[in-house]
């Protein structure tokens, strides 16, 4: 056997392996980071493993004494500014070099925004043998191109327009062949009636792909409907926790035979400026239940609580009240975890004294 023949047996085994690898032993798209042995991170956001599920990577092996690894990171930033806001796309550097204060300073000054690390070594895309070396995996895990960075980045663009697709209600559990683009349109607060005329150009066409067109119109229009009947009873009940989604449905509807019944409900909403007083404090809400999620119960987050219920308290006591908000109102009051903190035990306790001393 020749030295070149066992060249090319090597280098297809390797293939194979990389393509298992990526897909899982079964078949199955893996995490682009699984079964990655730790690496230091040194530099942008930091990112683990379940971070990236559901993301396109446009994953770069680099290194600061190489001039085309360095000439490629403005793209790489522009890219992770223009694609990673949607919540499904991420950039990975691993720098693969001695490393020195110089490649901190390098990232710093060409502005980053994107998680970098040294020594990070996937084993679903091995480094080889030179550098800049970039994969480019799709939203479930897979790789789809290998090589120069230079020759990958026009194939970014699709591939975070095929990972949005599942991101809307109004597609979920569709498999869209035809209409990827419009779907991806299909958001919950954009107005879908000019993609929806187009869908409907195409049914009446009566083409190979008006089948689809008409499943996807079918989808979104039940999907307002069922937001609709769900948000009347909420409003009737809950007004301003039914605000943002009425806005939402409303303006998702707009110009379409079916947005009569939301853009009444959103006018009804929107008539009584309590709705959306409540509606803010419901948002302060949220974000004291997430910090006590991350945090725990501590002093702070009681804190927070307990002025979150006296701003409740002093909402309940406005003139003109709807009894549905003040009923409202009083349920999330109920609803906070306002343990005394130390602070107010000694407060109360010094009340208590002759002189409030």
């Amino acid at each position: 056997m020749t030295r070149k023949a066992l060249e090319e047996i090597v280098l297809a085994t390797a293939v194979l392996v990389i393509v298992a690898v990526a897909k899982g032993v079964d078949g199955k798209p893996t995490n682009p980071l699984a079964g990655a042995p730790a690496a230091q991170h040194i530099f942008g956001p930091d990112v683990k493993p379940e971070d990236v599920k559901g993301k396109v990577v446009f994953f770069e092996y680099w290194g600061i004494n190489c001039p085309p690894c360095r000439a490629s990171f403005p793209q790489l930033v522009q890219m992770q500014r223009k694609y990673a806001p949607s919540g499904r796309f991420t950039v990975i550097g691993s720098h693969v070099q001695a490393f020195g204060d110089n490649v901190t300073a390098f990232l710093k000054q060409n502005g980053v925004n994107f998680p970098v690390f040294q020594q990070l070594r996937l084993p679903a895309a091995p480094c080889g043998s030179g550098i800049p070396s970039a994969y480019l995996f799709d939203h479930n895990g897979k790789i789809v191109a290998r090589g120069d960075p230079l020759s990958l980045y026009g194939k970014v663009e699709a591939l975070v327009r095929a990972a949005l697709v599942p991101l809307s209600p109004m597609t979920e559990g569709l498999e869209i062949k035809y209409f990827r683009a419009q779907a991806v349109g299909l958001v919950p607060g954009k107005p879908v009636a000019g993609i929806c005329r187009v869908l409907e150009a195409r049914v009446k066409a009566d083409k190979e792909d008006a089948a689809e067109a008409k499943v996807i119109l079918d989808k979104v229009k039940g999907w307002i409907t069922g937001e609709t009947e769900r948000l009347e009873k909420m409003v009737a009940k809950k007004p301003a926790k039914a605000f943002e989604d009425v806005k939402t449905l409303a303006n998702t509807a707009r110009g379409m035979p079916e947005c009569e019944k939301a853009t009444e409900m959103l006018a009804k909403v929107q008539k009584d400026p309590n709705v959306a007083w409540l509606s803010q404090i419901y948002k302060s809400v949220e974000k004291w239940r997430e910090k006590v999620r991350k945090d725990g119960n501590n002093q702070e987050t009681r804190q927070q609580a307990a002025l979150l219920k006296r701003q409740l308290e002093e909402f309940q006591n406005r003139k003109g009240l709807s009894e549905a908000l003040a009923a409202e109102a009083k349920a999330l009051g109920e609803s906070l975890d306002v343990a005394p903190t130390p602070q107010d035990k000694n407060k109360k306790d010094n009340k208590r004294k002759p002189g409030g001393q």
